[in-house]
């Protein structure tokens, strides 16, 4: 297999409507091959064949700690429901730009093997598809920005809300170093938030995740409405995430590193503040601030709200309320974080760690980021910081 070239903007056959495969044969296949390593080699999560100067409907894809696959003459059977993202495109490097795509999609097309595939898709992978399949119809995603606002420089390393945020806030004055560390799904192996809505929601708690992934409500709503569906006690949920939670190797190493760097670490996180403290505690650590949201039980449901730095009540944007707050007070800051929704504040953040949708959009976005799947590979990826 080769790396080829990546065409980009003004590149004539990014703008030519790819041609059908006649047949999926070796050479397709030797194709792919390429395409896959070129992918990966570029750190990317798609990749369609007029990206490397070649006009068939072939295209390849990769999801985090998924193998990859390829899809030869796709077409989009069905779609549903709409959603803004941020998107980036490995032919339009420097840039990323606010796009509307489909909560779901149906697509189908043949293998590599040249037999019929059909597949169901939502979110990134979602995204990724429609994205790739643009590309074999001769449009960039920049095609479908509305507004010029919406397009983002993000090199050298500053984009514009970078620059906004800073503002003349030299970064050889930045003296003191904090590390903003997600929780659910980034501490943890999973999301303790949904281990406890499958468990103890009296109600279709995912229908309203969905509507959260697609958008329409925010970060507030859906913890608010999901949690007023569980019922039980806080002692019943403190005795079923310590039995249930399992952290990811090498919390202890990171913390220590931290401190014998003076490096103040800090977890912001938009689940719920009672079980990140159990956990903490169960583990023999007390000395964490964390941020996230708190919570009121009565019979009725759990009660959630997002207290922001200024002691306002918030409904969006709570992690990018604290980073803005931390640069305010002239951090240099490492983020760690592992959902989607983290990319909005890492994108302020001066190195960030990511894995799992968080590692995916960064990739998609072409946003500097080093991938982890322990939290050791982000203690060894910080030993050399000062």
């Amino acid at each position: 297999m080769t790396v080829r070239k990546i065409y980009c903007m003004p590149e004539a056959v990014l703008r030519q409507k790819a041609k059908k495969v006649p047949k999926v044969d070796a050479s397709i296949r030797r194709l792919i091959g390429d395409m896959v390593e070129t992918m990966i080699q570029a750190e990317g999560v798609g990749l369609a064949a007029p990206q490397v100067g070649i006009s068939l409907r072939v295209a390849v894809l990769q999801m985090p700690e998924e193998e990859p696959i390829a899809i030869v003459n796709p077409k989009v059977v069905k779609r549903a429901g709409e959603r803004p993202v941020m998107e980036g495109c490995l032919s339009v490097p420097g840039y990323q730009g606010e796009v509307k795509r489909s909560v779901s999609i149906i697509v189908k097309g043949l293998d590599q093997q040249g037999k019929e595939i059909r597949i169901k898709a939502t979110g990134l992978m979602a995204q990724a598809l429609e994205h790739e399949i643009d590309h074999l119809n001769g449009m960039l995603y920049v095609d479908r920005i509305d507004d010029e606002a919406k397009l983002y420089k993000i090199e050298p390393e500053k984009n514009k809300i970078e620059l906004e945020i800073r503002g003349s806030m030299p970064a050889n004055k930045k003296t003191k170093t904090l590390v903003q560390c997600d929780f659910d799904g980034t501490i943890t192996e999973k999301d303790v938030s949904f281990l406890i809505l499958d468990a103890f929601a009296d109600g279709d708690w995912r229908k309203l995740l969905d509507e959260y992934k697609g958008g329409r409500i925010s970060v507030g709503s859906f913890n608010t409405r999901a949690f007023n569906m569980v019922k039980v006690d806080k002692a019943t949920l403190q005795e079923f995430v310590k039995e249930k939670v399992r952290i990811r190797e090498g919390l202890p190493e990171l913390l220590e590193l931290c401190r014998s760097k003076g490096f103040r670490f800090v977890i912001v996180s938009n689940g719920l503040e009672f079980y990140i403290d159990t956990i903490f505690r169960d583990l023999d650590i007390n000395d964490i601030e964390v941020f996230a949201a708190r919570a009121v039980f009565d019979q009725s449901g759990i009660k959630a709200s997002y207290i922001g730095p200024d002691g306002s009540e918030l409904q969006n944007d709570f992690k990018k309320a604290y980073i803005r707050r931390f640069l305010e007070d002239n951090y240099r800051i490492i983020y760690i974080g592992n959902g989607a929704s983290d990319v909005p504040s890492a994108r302020l953040a001066d190195h960030i760690f990511a894995t799992d949708a968080m590692l995916a959009a960064c990739r998609q976005m072409n946003i500097e980021c080093t991938p982890f799947a322990s939290l050791n590979d982000i203690v060894k990826g910080m030993e050399p910081l000062t």
